[in-house]
């Protein structure tokens, strides 16, 4: 393989580097009184081990708690609308089905109408329609899909305090949503904002957190991007820092760890 080819072949990976920290439909905290723990454990042991009856059990329960529930509490119904979407999510990641992602999105904004909005899971709520959006969007390629993810990612962090511990997860998701419509629009703005949104993000995200290695990452994506396009060295030396302390915090033996190697070779080869 000559040296552009190899270099290629690493750039197109880095395409697909951009990790989202909650790109799946996360679910949101039940109300105290729910009895719809048996879900959540079959959605929880379906992530662990990958049986789809378990995700089927957990739908179907979801479901059923919809119907049940109607209009008598309102509390219950918004909780199972915001988990059947999140199930619906996971089962369209794993599938591929396009009914499961619009039937995820419909689950998603009834679950919104129904939330009020001051309530502490109207952020994580918009943040899951959010993502369901970019998804689809990423499908179809229509705009306004985009656009409405944009909106949600917004709203979110302008309903949570600086203070969250899920303020960083949301300033992640409206990054990757803006760099996706830089890479469509061409809008240097877009590139800028994600690249500020990101940087917050890392600033509020504890060392040792999980999620840091992959905010490392995206923000080195998003420079990397703006070196590209601008040539300024600074941006491709800061990638190549943020790349190694993604390395650096991450176990050799992560799923994640030869995702970082790329990005950091991708970044070397430039």
């Amino acid at each position: 393989m000559s040296e552009d080819t190899e270099r290629s072949s690493l750039q197109e990976d880095s395409s697909r580097l951009d990790l989202g920290l909650d790109s799946d439909i996360g679910p949101v905290d039940p109300p105290q009184d729910t009895q719809d723990d048996s879900a959540e454990s079959l959605h929880e042991r379906y992530e662990q081990h990958g049986n789809l009856e378990d995700l089927e059990r957990c739908i179907t329960i979801y479901r059923q708690e919809i119907r049940s529930a109607g209009d008598d509490d309102l509390q219950k119904t918004c909780y199972a609308l915001h988990n059947l979407g999140a199930a619906l999510g996971t089962r369209f990641e794993h599938l591929g089905q396009m009914n499961d992602l619009e039937e995820c999105i419909t689950s998603c904004r009834r679950a919104l109408e129904l939330t009020l909005e001051g309530s502490p899971g109207m952020p994580t709520g918009l943040n899951n329609l959010g993502n369901a959006l970019l998804t689809r969007y990423k499908s179809s390629g229509n705009s306004v899909d985009l656009q409405d993810a944009i909106i949600h990612y917004t709203h979110a962090i302008e309903l949570t305090p600086e203070s969250s511990p899920d303020m960083h997860k949301w300033l992640n998701s409206l990054g990757n949503a803006l760099l996706t419509r830089y890479e469509s629009s061409g809008n240097s703005v877009d590139l800028q904002d994600a690249i500020i949104h990101r940087t917050h993000a890392i600033e509020l995200t504890p060392e040792s957190s999980p999620y840091m290695p992959i905010q490392l990452n995206n923000l080195g994506l998003a420079l990397l991007t703006r070196y590209n396009s601008s040539g300024n060295s600074v941006d491709l030396q800061d990638a190549i820092i943020h790349y190694t302390h993604a390395i650096e915090l991450t176990p050799e033996s992560s799923p994640y760890m030869l995702t970082w190697l790329s990005s950091l070779g991708n970044a070397l080869l430039t």
